[in-house]
């Protein structure tokens, strides 16, 4: 029993070697933490970018009513430029609403003019793609974002 107690007082007190093992174990799970960490602040921060595009986008679109095709590449343009997006990734239409109906039409031939107000909206729809870092690891593959927003004009 003395000889065992030794060997674990003399085990405790040698200190050759454990801090390398303890960064082989600890230093993985860290890297891993910290990767994560990174890509979701990235994500959130495009999350974020768009989401503040098209607050900005819908304050434009209050102040101008884009009815025509030309002030609609108007707020395109600007979308454009404070999200870095190509034309296709954004949407502007025209979008109607009848009455009491929960869902939108893109044509007031479905309501009935006489008996419901129409409201009309614009719909703009902003997407975007987003892979994470992780996918060059063959983990997973990445996502897209869709911020849509209807800003009724009448």
């Amino acid at each position: 029993m003395i000889n065992l107690r030794a060997f674990f007082i003399r085990m405790g007190l040698d200190s050759t070697g454990s801090t390398v093992i303890e960064t082989a174990i600890l230093l993985p799970p860290l890297l891993l933490l910290s990767f994560g960490s990174f890509d979701i602040s990235r994500m959130m921060a495009r999350q974020s970018e768009l989401q503040k595009a098209a607050n900005e986008a819908s304050d434009i679109v209050r102040a101008t009513v884009p009815d025509t095709d030309q002030k609609k590449a108007t707020v395109k343009s600007v979308i454009m430029t404070s999200t870095g997006l190509a034309t296709d990734k954004i949407t502007l239409s025209t979008v109607y609403h009848c009455g009491t109906d929960s869902a939108f039409t893109t044509t007031t031939s479905n309501c009935n003019t006489n008996a419901e107000k129409v409201s009309t909206y614009i719909k703009l729809i902003i997407t975007d793609t987003y892979t994470p870092l992780y996918t060059k690891f063959g983990v997973s593959s990445g996502f897209t974002y869709s911020v849509t927003r209807q800003v009724q004009l009448s």
